[in-house]
């Protein structure tokens, strides 16, 4: 899924969950929104991954090799890190990563601001925000490492196999948007 499909995921996500708690909600919806994307920061090419500063590699005819935008690989790609290579869709999306991402929220809320209401609301956002991108993932048939690291094998739905940029991609943004507008008019008419 590209990028902006998985901000609205996250954006949908975070409406949902601040419909149920009352704690920061514009912060929980914000934190959910822009979490959305981070498990692609495993992948070289994405929005947030070209920020980082661990190189990218790809499959080639196989064999690894830098990553370079725009050529089409053969394989895998994903980034050199001290403990080995990092591949796209795997421990970056998994249920473990959810609740790694739910927790260093916490942990950034408790000891940034010492309260646990912040701590609270940057965890639900980061843990709303990272699964509903494995969710909206789960829609294009490769699977997530769901289980990881217990098992590494991928899960995903068989039907659809939506592409990224497709039309399919396309009736499930246009889904989000709906579900946006929605949620944030249900959320809005609880609040004034």
């Amino acid at each position: 899924m590209q990028v902006q499909t998985h901000w609205l995921g996250g954006l949908a996500a975070g409406l949902a969950v601040a419909a149920f708690v009352s704690l920061h909600p514009l912060a929980l919806i914000g934190v959910s929104t822009l979490a959305g994307p981070l498990p692609d920061l495993d992948h070289p090419g994405s929005r947030y991954g070209r920020w980082l500063p661990l190189p990218g590699v790809m499959q080639a005819q196989g064999a690894v090799v830098p990553y370079r935008p725009g050529v089409p690989t053969a394989g895998r790609v994903g980034r050199w890190t001290p403990l080995g290579i990092l591949w796209h869709r795997g421990p970056t999306h998994s249920l473990a990563a959810v609740l790694g991402w739910a927790l260093a929220g916490a942990l950034l809320g408790w000891f940034g601001w010492h309260q646990a209401a912040w701590a609270l609301t940057l965890a639900l956002g980061l843990g709303a925000g990272t699964f509903s991108h494995l969710v909206l993932d789960a829609l294009n048939g490769m699977g997530e490492a769901w289980l990881w690291p217990l098992r590494s094998r991928r899960y995903g739905l068989p039907w659809p196999r939506l592409r990224v940029g497709s039309f399919g991609e396309g009736l499930v943004t246009a889904g989000l948007v709906l579900a946006v507008v929605a949620l944030g008019h249900a959320w809005v008419g609880r609040r004034f």
